[in-house]
């Protein structure tokens, strides 16, 4: 891409689909053909980056299921199994704590909020990760590997064929913002403060599943619509005395107990 005040470039399409361009400052539009025969576009704009690297192969999803490898990456993240299995489980401790007199989403709501504080409780120790609340959002943060987590009570986490949805759409357009925010990832470049992961956990028919996971994409009506990784921590964690919990889904509580002795199955 050559002509009259044309930027030029030195582009190259490796096996892996790969394509690099380098450039000092100004516009780029990158076309290039991809396995599948379809032409794409881009325009990227960047003043002081030397080398933009696009793979396009990042749409592709990372889905971390084996404890082993599971906990090693958890390790590059500053975060451990442990740690996050200790926040779903006492989220759900707290949902499991709402009963028939209670209003109709205290259980989500419970859960949500016993799941931010266990996260800063869990977490949180001033230098590692900080508290932080930003546009209406509870984080925690990791300035030095740029991390930011929100905790997310789901439909179904740690399902393969299921992206996990949010069972709440707060948060509104400063969450979608930030969730999509992490597609800056795709320049290469340093284009956000922080990614923001997310910890998923669902509770249904009496089991726990937690995934620690970095979405893409969020729509405009809350649900994440793509994600980079997924990595699963608890998969069909079962609960014990946990048959009467509180449906807030359905009308029916006859018979609800509301002396509930919670434990967890290691």
């Amino acid at each position: 891409m050559n002509s009259g005040n044309a930027l030029s470039f030195d582009i190259k399409m490796t096996v892996e689909n790969e394509l690099r361009c380098q450039r000092s400052a100004g516009f780029a539009l990158l076309c290039f053909e991809t396995s599948i025969t379809q032409t794409l576009c881009m325009l990227i704009f960047y003043a002081t980056i030397e080398e933009i690297k696009i793979n396009i192969g990042l749409k592709m999803l990372n889905l971390v299921t084996l404890e082993h490898e599971v906990k090693n990456r958890l390790t590059h993240l500053d975060i451990s199994y442990d740690q996050i299995s200790s926040i779903a489980k006492r989220a759900i401790s707290q949902k499991l704590n709402a009963v028939s007199n209670h209003p109709a989403n205290a259980a989500g709501t419970f859960a949500y909020h016993e799941g931010v504080r266990a996260m800063r409780d869990v977490l949180v120790d001033g230098e590692t990760w900080k508290k932080l609340v930003e546009n209406g959002i509870e984080y925690i943060e990791n300035p030095i590997k740029k991390i930011r987590i929100i905790y997310q009570n789901v439909d179904f986490a740690c399902n393969p064929e299921h992206a996990p949805q949010p069972i709440s759409k707060r948060g509104g357009t400063a969450k979608c913002d930030a969730i999509n925010s992490n597609q800056g990832d795709i320049f290469g470049v340093d284009l956000i403060p922080s990614n923001v992961w997310v910890i998923c956990v669902s509770e249904n028919n009496g089991t726990i599943d937690a995934e620690f996971s970095l979405p893409t994409e969020m729509t405009k009506n809350g649900f994440f619509s793509q994600f980079a990784e997924r990595i699963f921590i608890l998969q069909n964690s079962e609960i014990e005395n946990a048959t009467d919990t509180f449906d807030d889904s359905s009308e029916n509580v006859e018979g609800y107990d509301d002396n509930i002795n919670i434990s967890f199955k290691n």
